[in-house]
């Protein structure tokens, strides 16, 4: 039941907002989209660097988020959503390759190799910070150990070909789903040593949806497709949006999640799109909100202050009594909502509703700023219905991965672009009975040729052109970027240098070259290219070739006429190219070795230059017909020489 709104709560209300106003500013206006949401980004993620045991790799659970931390323990989903979280962090430079790779290892090898302990593979919910040792009676949670899974199949293909995919790929395998289900059709949710097996299983629709794809994924322990093709899939409709829904109050987290890692955008099972429905979800949630704002004072009705077309998302989260809620909205009937937002159910749905959902979180930044803004971003929920207002002290390792990784596949794509590429997944999604429903085709993977260029510095690439999907059409564009280091995974793409100017591709098939240019000389250059199609599908890495760019020798290009008639042509033109910049003198000899003139041409950049020389001797008299040797010398030392007539 909902507490009526009295006049004094709505007095307090308006105060609070005032207040924060003031003091917080509108700060989020000034920003662009791009601005604001990069900085979202980044405070979210500091949570998974700072709350962590750098020991062992553990992430805590939660954290407060305006003052000192208070808790020991650690979550599985945390450390899931965590080990994403870091390969983000390292594509936008915010930690450097070797923080990353060497956090990611150590937490991984925590789970292969102990103190974190397993059944059959599947891990406990929460763990101690320092030992790993279980927390208290917690359960072994089927859910919570497909979200580690999950991260570490994305850490191990971010870091492709190292021993991260390597103990990344153990750890999945040892997953023996066919125990978790206790010999029957679908996933047991949970298993205690005191109680063994609960009496839950993931047999409707839910955030499950990433379980199944793991579970039927396996390579050693598969389930079989019917604990997919068998779940409940409750329909619901609400102010026009029809959808499955979640029974029985749809939280937006169960949508949320499974979209994270896995690009459902152009797919359909049993003519259902998955994002789209977790769109409609979105929109519907939002709509709930609007319908239940409370702008009448003490109307007796069940509305909220809260709740505003820029206030809005229910999903699970602290809630004001100091318990968790799944909080949800319409379709599903069984509501308990009380008036709390949680800022991560708009952030972890940008990608479904990108124009209402930074919308709200620019509103809730600008005028809650001062009250619910803290170290690790966006506080876990707020409540304006409840005297005082509350809002949560702490941030949730949950929440704070769904927004983080919400708001990159929104910018980039980036978390679809490299979980899409690990081939359990893949295969799971084919024998689950999803289809494409629009272009999920790559272009052809390219394999790439280096040679040194004609000019210092310059290395000339070379590659057949791919099509727009696999070998067939055009494809839309290409990345090209270089690195010291070898280009073999997708950690060490983000560390390399861009390449500006990539040509315009050619029809599939075509010879393609480019030249990538003032490059060190005599230093070891790894390429690699990517091709991308018209709707962002991008091919993977290409081969990455090396390749050290030369120093060319300063030379002599051309004399010019050749023979020389001075009577006649008045000016024999000479022209020459430097390697670098040099003082350049140029000296002229006749066929005896004998200096006949020089002069200084001055000091002059890297590239080509031309000087004239009347054919005067040092004593400005004509000279004698014959053969003469012009030399060019760069900071005192030759370089190059070419021989000349000249005709009287």
């Amino acid at each position: 039941m909902r507490t009526n709104i009295n006049i004094r709560r709505v007095f307090f209300a308006l105060l609070f907002f005032i207040s924060l106003s003031l003091l917080g500013g509108f700060p989020a206006q000034g920003m662009s989209d791009e601005e604001f949401l990069d900085m979202v980004e980044e405070e979210t993620f500091w949570f998974f660097w700072n709350e962590a045991n750098p020991s062992n790799g553990l992430i805590q659970d939660r954290a407060r988020n305006f003052t000192s931390d208070i808790y020991n323990h650690a979550s599985i989903a945390s450390v899931g959503f965590g080990l994403t979280a870091i390969c983000v962090a390292h594509s936008r430079g915010w930690i450097s390759y070797n923080q990353a790779y060497n956090r990611i290892l150590t937490t991984l090898k925590t789970f292969r190799d102990g103190p974190v302990e397993n059944e059959n593979g599947f891990f406990y919910h929460f763990l101690d910070m320092d030992t790993g040792a279980r927390y208290g009676t917690c359960e072994v949670s089927s859910i919570d150990t497909t979200l580690f899974l999950a991260g570490a199949l994305f850490a191990g293909q971010y870091f492709k070909g190292t021993e991260i995919e390597t103990v990344a790929d153990e750890l999945y395998r040892a997953a023996d789903w066919e125990w978790m289900s206790n010999s029957t059709e679908f996933v047991n949710m949970s298993w205690t040593p005191e109680f063994l097996f609960g009496s839950s299983y993931w047999n409707s629709f839910n955030e499950g949806v990433l379980l199944d794809v793991l579970a039927i994924g396996s390579p050693t322990y598969p389930k079989n497709v019917d604990c997919w093709t068998d779940i409940t899939r409750p329909p619901g409709t609400y102010a026009g949006y029809n959808l499955i829904y979640c029974w029985p109050n749809n939280p937006l987290f169960v949508h949320q999640y499974p979209h994270i890692w896995i690009d459902f955008r152009r797919k359909e099972y049993a003519g259902t799109n998955y994002f789209e429905n977790s769109k409609k979800a979105t929109l519907a949630n939002r709509q709930f909100c609007i319908d239940h704002q409370d702008d009448t004072e003490n109307d007796g009705d069940d509305d909220y202050t809260t709740y505003s077309s820029k206030s809005w998302g229910l999903t699970a989260g602290d809630d004001p009594d100091g318990g968790y809620t799944a909080y949800g909205a319409e379709p599903g009937g069984g509501l308990n909502d009380d008036g709390t937002v949680q800022p991560t159910a708009s952030a972890g749905s940008i990608m479904f509703t990108p124009e209402e959902s930074i919308e709200t979180l620019k509103y809730m930044y600008d005028n809650y700023k001062s009250n619910i803004w803290g170290k690790y971003g966006f506080c876990d929920g707020f409540n304006l219905d409840r005297s005082p207002d509350w809002r949560a002290d702490d941030v949730i390792g949950i929440s704070q991965g769904a927004t983080m990784l919400a708001i990159e596949n929104y910018r980039t794509g980036m978390v679809w672009d490299v979980f899409m590429q690990v081939p359990y997944v893949t295969d799971a999604l084919n024998k689950m009975g999803f289809y494409d429903t629009g272009d999920n085709t790559r272009p052809e993977e390219i394999d790439l040729k280096t040679e040194a260029g004609s000019n210092t510095g310059d290395v000339v690439l070379s590659w057949t052109a791919p099509g727009d999907d696999g070998s067939i059409g055009r494809a839309n564009e290409y990345i090209i970027r270089y690195s010291e280091r070898e280009i073999t995974n997708y950690a060490a793409w983000c560390e390399a240098n861009d390449v500006a100017g990539e040509p315009v591709p050619k029809d599939a098939g075509g010879k393609e070259t480019f030249t990538v240019s003032n490059l060190t000389p005599g230093r070891k250059y790894y390429f690699a290219i990517r091709a991308v199609d018209d709707v962002g599908n991008k091919s993977i890495l290409s081969s990455s070739p090396s390749a050290s760019p030369e120093r060319k020798k300063s030379k002599l290009n051309k004399i010019y006429p050749n023979p020389f008639y001075p009577a006649k042509d008045r000016m024999a033109n000479i022209s020459y190219n430097l390697n670098r910049e040099a003082n350049v003198v140029i000296e002229v000899y006749n066929i005896a070795g004998e200096l006949v003139k020089e002069w200084n041409d001055g000091y002059k950049s890297e590239g080509e230059h031309q000087t004239d020389w009347e054919g005067r001797n040092r004593g400005e008299r004509q000279v004698s017909s014959g053969i003469y040797i012009i030399l060019l010398r760069e900071n005192g030392v030759a370089a190059d020489r070419k021989k000349m007539a000249v005709i009287k």
